[in-house]
């Protein structure tokens, strides 16, 4: 740093300075610059003009100012560019450092990183201040050179695939570049500027594009591509054919990757979902079965089994019989077959009779309604069934009062039984008992009533309880009928 001397002599002819380095002046008020450091004897020489000299010595201390000195390892590179500033300056105790992009630091040993957003390479002039206890200070500035970075982009024709051999487009978007490299896996596969890949088995490729401009600046990007793993189905189904309505329970096997959703068309217009569906065909026919199977990534198997299911129409089971009802007499029924797609038969007469034949003649032996049923079967083994009543009517029936009033009145003078089907009887006979069991009277005519007389009607009976019997015999049967009860006769 310069030191100011000034002079406080009066009328003085000559001045002469001595100021200590071996540098003089003859000024009055000289500035002089001291090189080294050190402490320095200054003597002022006065000469009066009658020849008359004085001097006068003061000592000046100057301090020995840093030397500021920095290096890098290297002032040229590629944004964003971290440089790291080592100082070699000699007699530093404090540092001031101004590096030229707006960023300051302190300390011996420092670092910053430059970015160059353009086109053109950018010049950054870095200063560094240095200053002793003494608080003097020295500087020094080194400029850095900070190329562009390019910009390396790309896009792929897709990211990923469930199918192989598959070709990859690539568009290079890379920007402030003129030198492609491009690697699969980390090895360099080509320096075209836009290639295509083929991929051919499954897995996962890292893609990446090392983009260099003129400045020999590199900036790299990557893309994975993947090729995913497809499921392989295969299904089973039981049973594959019956009659509807026809329960079959379906069944996956996959030995390709894990599939997070199964998708079912059962051919019947109704869909599923699952891995072990059941589905109920409701109708006859023959069906395709498809099944879609998808991972999570998208990946499907599509599974057609063309008619795989097979399910048998019913039979109809239908008869109509003649007649349409009929007496003991004529017991006889014919039941004729109406059903439709049957091949076997069986007949239920109600009475434990039973038949194999399509069409058939049934007689019942005794009166009474009975359920006629009759099962078929499908040449496929398939049932159904259908039933009936048919009734056989016993047109003779018998009713006998308990009581008669023979008193001329007109109102219950006689006693006899009251039949229906008279026609059909073969042999009749009516008797009367009195208490000790001797016939008071007896026919052989279903019309003849007793009169209450006995003795061929010369006597009649008193007022008495008599036992009654009714032999009755029918033209159809072998058997007699017997009937017995008790009348009261009241005059």
């Amino acid at each position: 740093f310069p030191v100011n001397f000034d002079s406080e002599t009066n009328e003085l002819a000559n001045l002469s300075w001595d100021f200590g380095d071996g540098n003089y002046s003859d000024l009055s008020d000289p500035v002089h610059e001291y090189d080294l450091g050190g402490t320095y004897s200054v003597t002022l020489t006065a000469e009066s003009p009658n020849g008359c000299v004085s001097d006068v010595s003061h000592p000046v201390t100057v301090y020995t100012a840093p030397v500021a000195s920095f290096n890098v390892p290297t002032d040229l590179g590629c944004s964003p560019f971290t440089v790291n500033f080592s100082s070699t300056t000699t007699g530093g105790a404090f540092y001031e450092w101004d590096f030229g992009d707006g960023n300051t630091a302190n300390g011996a040993n420092v670092s910053n990183t430059y970015f160059n957003t353009g086109d053109e390479p950018l010049l950054f002039n870095v200063t560094m201040i240095a200053e002793n206890m003494q608080l003097c200070a020295d500087t020094f500035t080194m400029n850095i050179v900070v190329a562009p970075q390019p910009l390396s982009s790309f896009v792929l024709s897709s990211a990923e695939s469930c199918s192989y051999p598959i070709n990859v487009i690539t568009t290079n978007t890379s920007q402030w570049a003129n030198g492609y490299e491009w690697f699969l896996d980390g090895s360099l596969n080509t320096t075209v500027n836009e290639p295509i890949f083929t991929f051919d088995e499954v897995g996962t490729t890292l893609i990446t594009l090392n983009a260099t401009n003129q400045y020999g600046c590199v900036h790299s990007t990557s893309l994975p591509f993947t090729v995913h793993p497809t499921p392989d189905l295969s299904i089973s189904a039981l049973p594959v054919d019956g009659c509807v309505d026809l329960d079959v329970n379906f069944q996956v096997t996959n030995n390709g990757a894990p599939v997070e959703n199964y998708s079912w068309s059962f051919g019947d217009g109704m869909m599923g979902e699952g891995s072990s569906p059941e589905h109920t065909y409701e109708y006859a026919g023959n069906f395709d079965v498809i099944l879609v199977g998808t991972t999570e990534f998208g990946c499907t198997d599509t599974l057609v089994e063309l008619e795989y299911i097979e399910a048998f129409a019913l039979p109809d089971a239908d008869f109509w019989f003649t007649p349409d009802e009929t007496t003991i007499y004529d017991p006889t029924f014919t039941f004729y077959d109406n059903s439709y797609n049957a091949s076997n038969y069986l007949w239920e007469f109600g009475d434990g009779s039973t038949s194999p034949y399509e069409n058939i003649q049934h007689t019942y032996a005794e009166a009474g309604d009975y359920v006629v049923n009759l099962t078929v079967w499908s040449p496929h083994g398939c049932v159904d069934e259908r039933f009936d009543v048919v009734h056989v009517e016993d047109l003779f029936n018998i009713y006998v009062p308990n009581a008669f009033t023979p008193d001329d009145d007109g109102i219950n003078e006689v006693f006899k039984p009251e039949i229906s089907g008279k026609a059909f009887i073969e042999r009749y006979h009516f008797m009367i008992f009195d208490r000790w069991g001797t016939v008071i009277f007896e026919t052989d005519n279903p019309d003849e009533p007793w009169l209450g007389n006995v003795r061929d009607g010369e006597y009649y009976v008193k007022d008495d309880a008599y036992n009654w019997t009714v032999t009755i015999q029918l033209k159809y049967s072998d058997e007699e009928r017997v009937y017995t009860g008790h009348v009261i006769e009241v005059r």
